[in-house]
């Protein structure tokens, strides 16, 4: 039965010590590919329900800075339509940022 728990105790410390060995090299580079990724411009919409008539709104975005592209009535008949143009157009525009920077 000791050997069993000696066996247990050293599994473990060897786990540990892997895992830790794990989280120093890869914390650093994901913390890089955020901050990477938060300074590039992205499409991004919401839906605004503060008025009667719903929106969903069309932006581009990078960090806390928003742009409005456009938005479209929930309500009308072609609002997928719409919508799915107004997300290329945010498209092009944030490829079009990001070339720019």
């Amino acid at each position: 039965m000791r050997v069993l728990e000696l066996v247990a105790v050293v599994l473990f410390a060897l786990g540990s010590i892997g895992a830790i060995k794990y989280l120093v090299r890869v914390a650093p580079r994901r913390e890089t590919q955020r901050r990477i990724e938060q300074t590039t411009w992205e499409p991004h919409h919401e839906l605004d329900r503060g008025s009667i008539e719903q929106r969903r709104n069309v932006y581009v975005r990078k960090d806390e800075e928003r742009e409005l592209v456009d938005s479209v009535l929930t309500s009308d008949p072609d609002n997928d339509d719409k919508f799915h143009l107004l997300m290329s157009r945010a498209r092009e525009r944030a490829a079009t940022y990001n070339s720019e920077s």
